[in-house]
């Protein structure tokens, strides 16, 4: 569901926003949301600051949340960003993912960032230049099973958009749809001539399972994995089963907010 107003968001996660971001935050971002204006610009439980469409109120105080608050992509030890590691994050909405990486990683680091929706493109663009992020390289795709031209299904709330139509219908039932260009893992890697990934943050709304299956032996290249999970389209044991073949740990974090979705942490024994 959609909701137009953080009125309208549960007591427990309006309890977890103030907490995370601040009430000042939440009533600005009320204010703007109310009144329709176009950006606004948030600060960030780290410092750094970000800028979001207003239309994208309120659930992109979420997405803050459960990366900052929640900590939902670093639930185990092993996926934390450290400094001088190479990370790619696959769906970066407007960066706030991006931001908190290249934050860890430091200047020794450096973080790639693909996101294939235009306008969260130019966001995810305008929010790395604000903070000064030298260690950030940005890409307008999105990973698929193979390379090629595709739809990209969007809703209103463009963190849900997806090559899945049947998906991004979950969400809403009107989508706008852009051709987008996509990578396969070993497309990307091959392009960026990296040799070995550190860690691998992957949130594509529904294809990442298609996009495992595919990957192959370019998953012998990255040595951690989180994965934003939607159970009602793929499941936790086939995404297990695929990963353990290839050498991987896994370990699950149920969300207690959203029970079609976990997040799931793969990783190597040194």
């Amino acid at each position: 569901m959609f909701h137009s107003s953080l009125l309208q968001l549960p007591r427990e996660e309006l309890s977890d926003l103030a907490r995370c971001l601040g009430l000042s935050q939440l009533f600005k971002a009320h204010l703007f949301r109310a009144f329709r204006v176009g950006r606004m610009s948030l600060r960030l439980p780290d410092g750094q600051r970000i800028v979001v469409d207003a239309s994208q109120l309120p659930w992109i105080l979420l997405n803050i949340a459960h990366i900052y608050c929640y900590d939902d992509y670093e639930f185990v030890e092993e996926v934390k960003p450290r400094e001088g590691w190479m990370v790619v994050d696959v769906g970066a909405y407007v960066g706030v993912y991006t931001l908190k990486a290249a934050r860890r990683v430091g200047s020794k680091g450096r973080v790639v960032a693909l996101e294939p929706h235009p306008a969260s493109f130019r966001l995810l663009k305008l929010n790395v230049e604000l903070n000064h992020l030298e260690n950030v390289k940005l890409l307008p795709y999105a990973l698929a099973s193979s390379k090629g031209m595709r739809k990209l299904y969007s809703p209103r709330y463009r963190a849900n958009a997806s090559l899945s139509r049947e998906y991004a219908e979950l969400w809403d039932e009107k989508l706008e749809d852009f051709e987008v260009e996509c990578l396969s893992l070993a497309n990307l890697l091959d392009l960026l001539s990296i040799d070995r990934v550190d860690l691998l943050k992957l949130d594509v709304e529904g294809a990442e399972l298609e996009i495992l299956e595919a990957s192959g032996e370019a998953l012998k290249r990255i040595e951690r994995l989180v994965v934003e999970t939607h159970l009602d389209i793929c499941s936790f044991e086939e995404l297990e089963r695929l990963l353990v073949k290839y050498g991987f740990t896994v370990s699950m974090k149920f969300d207690e907010l959203a029970p079609d979705q976990a997040f799931l942490a793969a990783f190597r024994h040194s």
